[in-house]
C-alpha cells in the first residue's frame, strides 16, 4: 500500500444530535488504484461513513478522530468539501435525488464541468457528449436532451455516473450503486464500474449489500457493524459472519415458487380474475397493453410474492389490486367483496421509494401518528406512536435514515388504515434486487431532490 496514501480514518466517531453516537472509532486506509467495499446490516453506520469523507453530515453533529486526504488533515466545513468533484467524485444510490428535474440532463453535465475546468459552453458540450458515450449510453446526443424523469433507471444511474467523473477524480465513493436496478441492468452497471476503475486508475470505495457487486470489484472487505469495524479482509476471504447481512437476491433461485396461487382457508383476501391494463399513446404513439388477462388469488393470512423483469406490469397490477388504476377489463375482490374502482382502506401499498413516500419537512414519528388520526384508530392529540424496527428517535426527519429504516416508517404509516398491504418492492429500493421502477413525475422528482440536492449536487459541482 502507498503511504501516506489516499484517504485515510482514523478512530473516527460521529455522534448525531441527541447524543446517538453511529460511527465509533472507525480505522480506515484506502491506497491509489485500490478498491475497497465496506458491508454490512441496515443502521450500521454505512452511509453515515460515506457523508463523514464527504463533509455532508447534517448540522450539529460531533465528528472526532483524523480523517486525512492525500496526506492532509482534514477541517470540517467548506475546506474538506474543497477535495469534491475534483479529487473525490460521488454515486448515490438514487440518482432521482443527484439530478436536476427541471433542467436537461446534458445541460447539467455541461454546468459541472465548465464549474470544475472553465472554458466555454461548446468545448463543455463536446466532453458531455463524450462522458456519456464513455458510460455506454446509447445515442448520447439524444440522452442529453431528456430530462431526468425520461429516463431508465440504469440510464439515470449512467448519467450520474458521467457527472461523478466529470472532474477526473481519483476516488470514486459509491454508496449503493447498482441497489436501485434490476438484475440485467444491475450486472452492466458492475461491469461499467470495474471497466472505468481499471481503466481511468482511480480509486473505490464502495458501500453494498450486494455480495456480487463485491466480489466483482473490490479487493478488500471491510464488514461494519453497530459503528465498529467487525471484520476486514482480502475479497477472496469473504467475512463469514455476514458478508451480505440483510441482502437478498430475487435472482438467486433459492426459493420454491408456486404459481399464482397460495390461497388460504376462508375468503381470499385478494382476488384478480382476467385483468387487463392498458395505457393510451400520446404524441401519435400506439398505447401499451401493460397487463394481459391476469388471473391472481391471495389467501387470507399469506404472502405472495410477484416478480419478473422490468416493465412486465407487476406495479400496474398491484395499482389495480389497490384501487389506484381502473383495469381496461377484469375485476377484483378483495375481502370477497368488489373492489371500488378507487383508493380504499381494504388494501394498502408500501411504495418502492420510502423517501418519495415520506415528507421530507415532516418528522417521522408525526408521519405515522397522522396517518393513524386519519384512520380513526388514534384521537387529536394523542402521543407520537413508537416506531416498530426503527432505532432513532421517531423525531428524526426521512432525510437523515437509512433506506431500510425510512422504508420502516413508511410501512408503519401504511399499516393504521388497513389489515392487508401490498408491498411494492419492499426490499428492492434499498437491498440488493429491483426490478422496474415507475417514473415519477417532475413535481414529484423535485421533492425528492429539495431534501438532498443541493449538499449532493455540490459534490459533484465543487
Amino acid at each position: 500500500m502507498n503511504s501516506p496514501g489516499l484517504l485515510r480514518l482514523a478512530s473516527v466517531r460521529v455522534t448525531y444530535p441527541g447524543g446517538r453516537e453511529v460511527l465509533r472509532g472507525v480505522d480506515l486506509a484506502l491506497a491509489a488504484g485500490e478498491a475497497v467495499a465496506v458491508v454490512g446490516p441496515s443502521g450500521a453506520g454505512k452511509s453515515t461513513l460515506v457523508l463523514a469523507v464527504l463533509g455532508l453530515l447534517p448540522p450539529g453533529t460531533g465528528v472526532a478522530g483524523t480523517l486525512a486526504w492525500r496526506g492532509e488533515p482534514a477541517v470540517p466545513g467548506p475546506a474538506q468539501r474543497r477535495w469534491l468533484g475534483r479529487g473525490i467524485g460521488t454515486l448515490f444510490q438514487d440518482p432521482l435525488a443527484s439530478l436536476d428535474p427541471v433542467v436537461r440532463v446534458g445541460d447539467q453535465l455541461v454546468e459541472t464541468l465548465r464549474a470544475l475546468h472553465g472554458g466555454g459552453r461548446r468545448e463543455a458540450g463536446r466532453r458531455a457528449l463524450a462522458l456519456l458515450a464513455e458510460t455506454r449510453l446509447p445515442d448520447p446526443a439524444a440522452i442529453a436532451r431528456r430530462y431526468a424523469h425520461q429516463l431508465s433507471g440504469g440510464e439515470r444511474q449512467r448519467v450520474a455516473l458521467a457527472l461523478a467523473l466529470a472532474g477526473d477524480p481519483a476516488l470514486l465513493l459509491a454508496d449503493e450503486p447498482a441497489t436501485a436496478l434490476d438484475a440485467g441492468v444491475r450486472a452492466a452497471v458492475t461491469a461499467l464500474l470495474g471497466d472505468l476503475v481499471r481503466r481511468r486508475g482511480m480509486s473505490l470505495l464502495m458501500v453494498t449489500h450486494d455480495p456480487v457487486l463485491t466480489a466483482g470489484l473490490a479487493d478488500r472487505v471491510l464488514r461494519l457493524e453497530a459503528g465498529r469495524i467487525a471484520e476486514a479482509g482480502p475479497c477472496r476471504r469473504r467475512p463469514a459472519a455476514g458478508l451480505a447481512t440483510g441482502a437478498v437476491d430475487a435472482g438467486s433461485g433459492g426459493a420454491d415458487v408456486d404459481h399464482a396461487g397460495g390461497p388460504g382457508r376462508g375468503a381470499p383476501a385478494l382476488a384478480c380474475r382476467g385483468v387487463v391494463v392498458r395505457y393510451a399513446g400520446h404524441g401519435g404513439r400506439p398505447g401499451v397493453t401493460a397487463v394481459r388477462g391476469a388471473d391472481l388469488t391471495v389467501g387470507a393470512g399469506s404472502s405472495l410474492a410477484l416478480v419478473g423483469e422490468s416493465g412486465s406490469g407487476k406495479t400496474s397490477l398491484a395499482r389495480v389490486a389497490c384501487g389506484h388504476l381502473r383495469p381496461a377489463a377484469g375485476n377484483v375482490e378483495v375481502g370477497g367483496r368488489p373492489g371500488p374502482g378507487r383508493p380504499y382502506r381494504a388494501a394498502q401499498m408500501i411504495f418502492q421509494d420510502p423517501y418519495a413516500s415520506l415528507d421530507p419537512r415532516q418528522a417521522c414519528g408525526d408521519a405515522v401518528a397522522e396517518a393513524a388520526r386519519a384512520s380513526g384508530e388514534a384521537p387529536d392529540g394523542a402521543p407520537r406512536p413508537r416506531l416498530p424496527g426503527c432505532s432513532p428517535p421517531p423525531d428524526w426527519s426521512p432525510a437523515w435514515r437509512s433506506g431500510a429504516r425510512t422504508r420502516s416508517v413508511a410501512g408503519n404509516a401504511s399499516a393504521w388504515p388497513s389489515p392487508a398491504r401490498w408491498r411494492r418492492g419492499r426490499r428492492c429500493w434499498s437491498r440488493t434486487s429491483r426490478r422496474g421502477r415507475s417514473i415519477p413525475t417532475p413535481r414529484r422528482c423535485w421533492s425528492r431532490c429539495w431534501r438532498v440536492s443541493a449538499a449532493r449536487r455540490a459534490a459533484a459541482c465543487c
